[in-house]
């Protein structure tokens, strides 16, 4: 009677899980991350990015400047000879001199430094990106070590409900044996003082449940339904090992900054060409024998190359290629450390496939075992106390079976974490 009952139960049970809502573990990542505050920094990036660029595009275009100057000189151009078809007097030039001018400015050829420095600006944004990716990855990670801890929760909860009611019919039994004189009060009350334990146990896991589920709730930000049904995850693993996580993406792009970064300091040494144009005030003005303000106006083109720079440049490129060499060193290190935690998943998930196999079998054999002592409990063969011990071994069966599939699950996903494909499993 009692296992038909139990049936029943599981088959209403899983009638009832079939009608809840779903809640898997893709679909709490995708809440999380979307829910979290640092993927708007992305946004930011980008617009910081178009604005840096639209700031180095203006070095293509004309500048106007308006500078002055005042200065003292210690000596200043004379003539000394006498000419005898002037009859006025030479005036000395003023040590002192002021000018004011507008200068307008336009290059022509800077040896792709503008250039340099806008794919300078983008391999920066592809950093910083690249990096936010690692953020939200590592962020990813926590989100699945709550899940797979709210599955054990309600494995444990599931396990324990099932001992209460079956404590319960148990209890049922013994009291009608009390009753009719079969069975001591003694054996009854070892019985109901198991049912207490039993009720603290629930209490203890529900707070816990309670704990774990508001820590999702707020990183996902929505609440998960008091009755929904957390599915066990059942990844698909590949026997690919390479390693495609957001790290590798943010290697790359530091290696990219690196090459951008030496491509500017070349082109900082390449010849530069600009036109200039200047109308100013001042005293003298173009005439440089006069002590009068005048005014005056300047055109032309200037060349700068700096064809020695005391190795400079040189030493900034050998300063690159040791980056270089470090990112390459922690790519490799990174990429080493994550195919030993994928390899390691990979025996785990060996050996959960084995662990569960001889569960079912130990699984079985206890209920049976249960059934058995329960008859003679009945029938005052056995004590409460040899009952609940048979009864906690088939409770430890069955959580042992849950908690190794739920592990099994948690490796197979961990791989896929590892080597960076969770989202192909989607």
């Amino acid at each position: 009677m009692i296992k038909i009952i139990f049936f029943l139960l599981v088959f209403f049970l899983s009638t009832f899980l079939n009608a809840q809502e779903v809640i898997t573990i893709d679909y709490c990542i995708d809440r999380a991350e979307k829910n979290y505050p640092i993927i708007k920094n992305e946004l930011l990036i980008q617009n910081k990015a178009e604005k840096n660029l639209k700031v180095l595009n203006s070095g293509y275009l004309p500048a106007l400047d308006f500078v002055g100057q005042a200065t003292w000189q210690s000596d200043v151009t004379n003539i000394d000879i006498d000419v005898p078809f002037i009859t006025e007097p030479i005036t000395d030039v003023p040590k002192d001199q002021y000018k004011v001018a507008l200068e307008l400015s336009q290059v022509i050829w800077d040896g792709g430094a503008i250039s340099g420095r806008k794919d300078l600006e983008k391999s920066n944004t592809k950093v910083e990106i690249a990096k936010i990716a690692n953020d939200i990855y590592a962020y990813k990670e926590k989100i699945v070590d709550l899940y797979f801890n709210l599955l054990v929760l309600n494995k444990q909860n599931e396990i324990i409900t099932i001992k209460r009611w079956q404590l319960r019919e148990q209890i049922k039994e013994l009291h009608s044996g009390v009753e009719n004189g079969v069975v001591l009060q003694s054996q009854l009350d070892i019985l109901l003082a198991e049912q207490i334990k039993i009720e603290q146990n629930l209490i203890d896991i529900e707070y816990e449940v309670l704990a774990v589920r508001e820590m999702l709730e707020y990183l996902m930000g929505e609440e998960i339904p008091e009755f929904a049904n957390i599915l066990l995850p059942t990844p698909n693993i590949k026997a690919n090992n390479s390693i495609n996580r957001p790290e590798i993406d943010y290697f790359n792009a530091l290696k990219m900054q690196a090459a951008s970064s030496e491509a500017l300091i070349s082109k900082g040494r390449m010849p530069k060409l600009m036109a200039f144009a200047q109308l100013g005030y001042g005293r003298p003005g173009l005439n440089m024998l006069s002590d009068e303000f005048d005014t005056y106006a300047v055109v032309g083109a200037k060349f700068v190359w700096n064809i020695w720079d005391w190795n400079k440049t040189k030493r900034n490129r050998e300063i690159i290629g040791i980056n270089l060499q470090m990112i390459d060193n922690q790519k490799n290190q990174f990429e080493m450390f994550q195919q030993s935690q994928a390899q390691a998943q990979i025996k785990r998930i060996e050996k959960y496939d084995k662990l569960i196999m001889k569960d079912e079998e130990i699984v079985e054999l206890r209920k049976g075992i249960t059934s058995s002592y329960s008859s003679q409990l009945k029938n005052g063969v056995v004590r409460a106390s040899d009952y609940i011990i048979a009864l906690n071994e088939e409770q430890a069966a069955m959580l042992n079976l849950g908690m190794h599939e739920i592990l099994l699950s948690k490796a197979k996903y961990s791989w896929l974490m590892a080597v960076g494909k969770q989202n192909e499993n989607n």
